[in-house]
């Protein structure tokens, strides 16, 4: 939390820092101040889309457009202050030293290398941009030593965090389901916010028609998240449908004998996690899909494999595809990517 906070701060100084900086620049007359002033109010409106849920009824096109500008141009902000930063040392070292090379001349120039900082952090940003929209595999091997009755080996996909219909559009969604099938797992794991708040009803029913598509042996198993556990209730039997598996305070004992335990997010219409685990057997290997912190003793006690929880931005390791699409600066904080695990004997 506390790593949040302090990125969240200094976004917000260098955001402040930028503005003074690049206004100074516009002033000088080298670019309209008008143009300036709707960079900014572009900014502010593409935010209030995005976390007021109103993007989800945007085209998907136009969606991806609003994501790739907060990108480049936050990083724009975001960077610029580093950059001077850096600037000003070599302003300082050069006027200690006597310098005055073409080097120091053109780190003393006040427009040519702020402009300069505008393309590169623009670069960077659309670098940024592009890899957010790249999902990579986090690969983990558990093992099974301690159980009486192990299981065969079996590959298991969890993915948690998507935000479909927010931060994520269902067209991202379905190149996700095709390098999912790439890895051709035995079971294939939603740990929670597929969907977000808002998700409007044409995407929910594009993003079920791509999992139609995804093949896992031993099924398709999900849970609600804390974004999605209003939606995931009213609409669970066309989740169902579409070949999911809900794991609501249950428990699924897979044909090899792994058994899944899914805890929901919802306070109103969870059971105790106590009960969740009850429904355990500590002889066989078992993987946990919880929405809150799990004790360690607890863990121990109930002789648990895994526990998968659908992570914050800032975690990494068993977490799922949180920056996946995401808007800045969440996506630079968060691991865009999917978790690959094997179980083996």
């Amino acid at each position: 939390m506390i790593e949040v906070v302090i990125a969240l701060c200094y976004a917000l100084g260098a955001w402040f820092y930028s503005i003074l900086r690049y206004y100074d620049l516009w002033k000088r007359g080298k670019v309209p101040v008008v143009f300036f002033a709707f960079l900014h109010v572009f900014s502010l409106i593409v935010v209030f889309l995005f976390e007021t849920g109103i993007s989800a009824m945007i085209s998907d096109v136009v969606s991806v457009i609003m994501h790739a500008y907060s990108v480049i141009y936050g990083s724009v902000m975001i960077l610029t202050p580093i950059l001077c930063f850096v600037r000003g040392i070599v302003r300082f070292i050069g006027k200690k030293a006597g310098c005055s090379g073409k080097i120091y001349r053109f780190f003393n120039h006040p427009t040519k290398l702020i402009l300069g900082f505008f393309v590169v952090t623009m670069c960077v940003g659309a670098v940024i941009f592009w890899k957010s929209r790249c999902i990579s595999w986090e690969e983990t091997v558990i093992l099974q030593e301690d159980k009486k009755e192990p299981v065969k080996d079996t590959s298991i996909v969890y993915i948690s965090n998507c935000f479909v219909g927010s931060d994520m559009t269902a067209h991202a969604f379905d190149s996700l389901v095709k390098k999912v099938n790439e890895k051709k797992p035995d079971v294939i794991l939603f740990g929670g916010n597929l969907f977000g708040k808002h998700t409007k009803e044409v995407t929910i029913d594009k993003t079920l028609a791509s999992i139609k598509k995804m093949k896992a042996a031993l099924g398709i198993y999900m849970v609600e998240g804390s974004a999605d556990s209003a939606l995931v209730e009213e609409k669970k039997e066309k989740i169902s449908g579409a070949g999911l598996h809900l794991l609501l305070d249950e428990s699924a004992v897979l044909h090899n004998g792994l058994q899944l335990v899914g805890c929901r997010a919802d306070g109103k219409t969870k059971k105790p996690m106590s009960y969740t685990l009850s429904l355990i057997n500590k002889e066989k290997p078992s993987i946990v899909l919880a929405g809150e912190a799990m004790e360690k003793k607890l863990k121990e006690e109930k002789k648990i494999s895994l526990v998968l929880y659908p992570k914050k931005i800032t975690d990494t390791g068993n977490g799922g595809t949180s920056g996946v699409n995401q808007m800045f600066p969440r996506n630079v904080l968060a691991s865009a990517k999917i978790n690959f695990m094997q179980i083996k004997k």
